[in-house]
């Protein structure tokens, strides 16, 4: 007999974590200067590059001193190679290479334009160049290339090269990590001396070493050449970085760089040892605490926890353990505001149309749109990635998480500066959002930008784009826009205006492309049942709300709540209403959407008859999917990135993508014969690598569904998923750009590493483990709004204003549930407070002789209630809620299945 003991605290269980941290002071402004200008400078003394230039080189070997041999030639461009006595680091010479940043002829070549006659975005072209060994070299007893670089000062801000080795007989593939890395963000006017560590790279018949440079136009009043003087490449032996798998190398801490609030489940990890204990150190390096180290042995490894969680006293601390010490770290209530105040700057560096100081100027004004024969310019809103693309639900959902994170923070007088940041930023997306709309729903949904344009349209580098009708994208929008308009009572007339409109015709035309909504893809569902319920509320008109309802029933029908052939997994979804295509992403997912629509739906109709089935779907989801998903992982317990089928895999038409997919497949965790769980996704290609973006999907997804049932262990499983992200990883690095400690450069050719950026993120190669080189390379690498947004969405859900939750009645329940057989389990729910209650409880896939009761409660002592499950179907979770005064807010849950 099994026995499972569940507390269910009819207050918003966050309330609990507050009475640790009672005597927490807030911070003020003054801490963390929220009022700093943008762009923010990086505290490069923490970053990865100064740690490299910092080592010891052990050995090294010179490739080329560039005197003069002519090993090197132009293999592609409108490049030019000389040397030059004019400056060296050694020596005599050094190696000059001279390139305008645009190739006009490429960019007016067929291949490059649209069926319309405008340029298509791609790069301005490529200059390459390198050296071909005559026979193949072993570098495999070093591990790090070095080669020094100045580049002339000119009026060009932005200056980027690329490094490439090519392995004789290496069979570059989906399962291997690329084999180049972008070098950027050199200051003009002196020599650097740039090193890439090469680990993880074959390299026992090196056929190639090249450098290459993608051509990114140029602005007006910028330099149209540039030119690099290059010497002394050589191949160098140093400690290389731990780049693959579970374990922590030893002397490292896996811990969050940014911090603990008070009230938050405080661990770290650590190497395994056979030291007992641990300690942490204050600024004076005093013993304030000393805790017990665990060893965990499991599949994934051999690791020490040191856990001092109920160690809650503000200030800042060092882990000391085995005669090693971390970095300094803050315990402090609002830890995880310095990192959104960061992902602000981020949208504020990625602005399109605008000067950004030290990265361009107002740019793109002969970037356009057109539809039928309509035609607008569409520059605005927030750069992509690396590159300059601009995307519809890009900038559209980084709208909507700076307004959610704006819900959270505007009224905290202390606060009032990183509300101000919030609001203006907003509204730069916001306004591209209702600019960029055309007739009968049609908008640009993506644009493909590489280059740096003249400003003037007419010119061959006009980037046009066709519109088109996207309808969650209009659903999106019109969400977004209508969420907005609370907060912008204060600005232009017109400009609210046109908001408005924008939000009404959006949902409107994108409503009626479903033509009856019989199915729907998740998207639609999500967005569609949100952008409803957001008019609603706003004008009460029933329409709205027959809608929402209706997305809500279509929303659930895309989700799976069988555990499919006895597989212990299940809440799943699929793409779409169909249920043929289980949801699975590789570098980009939107897993978020249906928590946020349920949770939407749930919080704005709790009297509708279909109200049990959206909140059982976001438990399900949560506990059978996410949560049993996240122990294959642990002990740093990532979620899960999907469930996978062996028949998917086998029914893929391309031969390669096919084979490179049932290894990853069988790399998976086997659920069954036919079903495999992955932490990572399963990449397709080469180059769309990157698992960030789809984990902080999903974290999204678990805080959204923990801020609807009041989660406490959903939202602490949330936390773990965002300490990862800031250094609680085998790495020990943050991934986030200039926030924490070991940050590594990111893939940012166009513009610079900016402070708050994320990459598209953590690569796996083989396992299911992860993969993190040395090496800068898209996609994985790459800058990228997506996991921004999606790290922006999961802080302002897990940094919800728990101060503003008061304890409205004064009862708590436990339930003491038995497994008595498969089809029935009795449980025993245990009444603690005082004054009398009205308990209700809601049902799915099971019945009860439980009634709604008042209960008349004595303080100090405690009430049961004798309460038995039937569970209709063994083969799915079943779900019982419980609210208290008929008060959504004072809601838990309790759910079990016979899996």
């Amino acid at each position: 007999m099994k026995k499972y003991i569940l507390y269910i605290l009819l207050v918003p269980p966050l309330l609990l974590f507050l009475s640790a941290c009672e005597e927490t002071k807030t911070v003020s402004e003054g801490n963390f200067n929220f009022n700093r200008e943008f762009p923010l400078e990086a505290p490069v003394e923490n970053s990865l590059l100064t740690q490299w230039a910092r080592k010891e080189v052990k050995d090294s070997l010179l490739i080329d001193d560039m005197e003069g041999r002519n090993n090197w030639r132009m293999t592609e461009g409108i490049a030019t190679l000389e040397y030059t006595d004019e400056r060296s680091i050694d020596g005599k010479h050094s190696l000059r290479y001279h390139t305008s940043m645009k190739d006009t002829a490429y960019i007016m070549l067929p291949e490059n334009r649209t069926p319309w006659g405008s340029f298509g975005g791609q790069q301005g072209g490529g200059a390459h160049f390198g050296i071909t060994f005559d026979e193949p070299q072993d570098w495999t007893a070093y591990n790090r290339i070095s080669i020094w670089v100045y580049i002339h000062p000119s009026k060009t801000p932005i200056h980027h090269f690329f490094l490439d080795i090519v392995n004789q007989g290496t069979d570059y593939n989906t399962t291997t990590p690329r084999h180049d890395t972008v070098i950027q963000d050199l200051v003009p006017g002196k020599w650097h001396n740039v090193v890439w560590e090469i680990s993880d790279l074959p390299r026992n018949r090196v056929k190639q070493f090249n450098i290459f440079q993608t051509l990114i136009g140029y602005e007006p009043g910028n330099d149209e050449f540039v030119t690099f003087d290059f010497d002394r490449l050589q191949l160098q032996k140093v400690d290389a970085d731990h780049y693959d798998g579970w374990n922590i190398p030893n002397t490292q801490f896996a811990y969050s760089h940014i911090g603990y609030r008070p009230y938050d489940i405080k661990q770290a990890l650590t190497d395994i040892s056979k030291v007992d204990e641990f300690q942490l150190l204050n600024t004076q390096k005093e013993i304030v605490y000393t805790g017990i180290a665990k060893p965990i042995n499991n599949k994934n490894g051999s690791f020490t926890l040191l856990d001092f969680t109920d160690f809650t006293t503000p200030g800042t601390y060092y882990l000391s353990y085995n005669s090693h010490e971390s970095k300094p770290f803050p315990i402090n209530e609002y830890v995880w505001l310095e990192p959104m105040f960061s992902g602000i700057n981020f949208y504020f560096c990625q602005r399109c149309g605008y000067e950004v100081p030290g990265i361009h100027g107002i740019c793109h004004q002969d970037w356009q749109g057109f539809y039928n024969n309509e035609k607008k310019v569409i520059n605005g809103g927030w750069h992509d990635a690396g590159d300059m693309s601009q995307g519809y639900y890009r900038t559209a959902i980084g709208a909507y998480v700076l307004l959610r994170n704006l819900q959270q923070v505007k009224d905290k007088p202390e606060l009032t500066g990183l509300a101000t940041k919030l609001k203006d930023e907003a509204l730069w997306g916001l306004k591209w959002i209702a600019k960029n709309r055309f007739s009968d729903g049609y908008h640009i949904s993506w644009a493909r930008q590489r280059i740096y344009s003249d400003n003037t349209i007419g010119t061959s580098d006009d980037v046009v784009i066709k519109a088109v009708n996207v309808p969650w994208e209009n659903f999106l929008g019109a969400a977004v826009l209508t969420l907005a308009e609370q907060y912008y009572q204060d600005i232009d007339t017109n400009l609210l205006e046109e908001m408005r409109e924008t939000a009404l015709e959006n949902w409107q035309q994108a409503y009626k492309s479903g033509k009856g909504w019989n199915k729907a893809t998740y998207l639609e569902t999500s967005w569609g049942a949100i952008a409803s319920i957001l008019l609603y509320q706003k004008t009460n008109d029933d329409k709205y709300k027959e809608a929402a309802l209706c997305f809500g029933r279509l929303l659930t029908e895309c989700q799976e709540t069988t555990f499919q052939e006895g597989i212990p997994i299940t809440g799943y979804f699929y793409t779409d209403s169909d249920r043929k295509t289980i949801l699975q992403n590789n570098h980009s997912a939107f897993n978020e959407a249906p928590m946020l629509a349920l949770r939407n739906l749930c919080q704005a109709f709790p009297d509708d008859q279909d109200w049990m089935k959206w909140y059982s779907s976001a438990v399900i989801y949560s506990d059978f999917f996410l949560k049993r998903g996240s122990k294959f992982s642990a002990p740093y317990y990532l979620l899960p990135t999907a469930v996978f089928r062996k028949s998917d895999m086998l029914a893929i038409e391309d031969e390669n993508k096919r084979n490179f997919s049932l290894i990853q497949f069988n790399d998976g965790t086997a659920l069954n014969d036919e079903y495999t769980l992955r932490t990572f996704p399963i990449w397709d290609s080469n180059l769309f690598h990157g698992g960030t973006s789809c984990h902080l999907s999903t974290s999204w997804a678990l805080a959204e569904a923990s801020r609807l049932r009041h989660d406490k262990s959903g939202m602490q499983l949330v936390g773990k998923q965002l300490e990862w992200t800031f250094g609680h990883n085998p790495f020990n690095q943050t991934l986030m750009y200039g926030v924490g400690y070991n940050f590594a450069p990111q893939f940012a050719y166009c513009t610079k590493n900016v402070v708050g950026s994320l990459a598209v993120g953590m690569d796996c190669i083989r396992g299911d483990k992860p993969h993190w080189n040395g090496s800068t390379y898209a996609t994985c690498k790459e800058m990228w709004i997506a996991p921004v947004n999606r790290f922006m969405g999961t802080v302002a859900a897990f940094n919800e204003n728990i101060d503003s939750m008061k304890q409205k009645h004064n009862i708590q329940i436990s339930i003491e549930k038995e497994d008595m057989s498969a089809s029935s389990q009795k449980a025993v729910i245990r009444l603690i407070g005082e004054g009398t209650h009205q308990l209700a409880m809601h049902l799915q896939n099971a019945t009860t002789d439980f009634q709604s009761q008042k209960v008349a409660l004595v303080k100090g002592e405690e009430k049961k209630i004798e309460v038995t499950f039937n569970i209709q179907d063994t083969n799915k979770p079943f779900v019982a809620a419980i609210i208290a005064d008929a008060d959504v807010q004072l809601i838990n849950d309790v759910s079990g299945a016979y899996y």
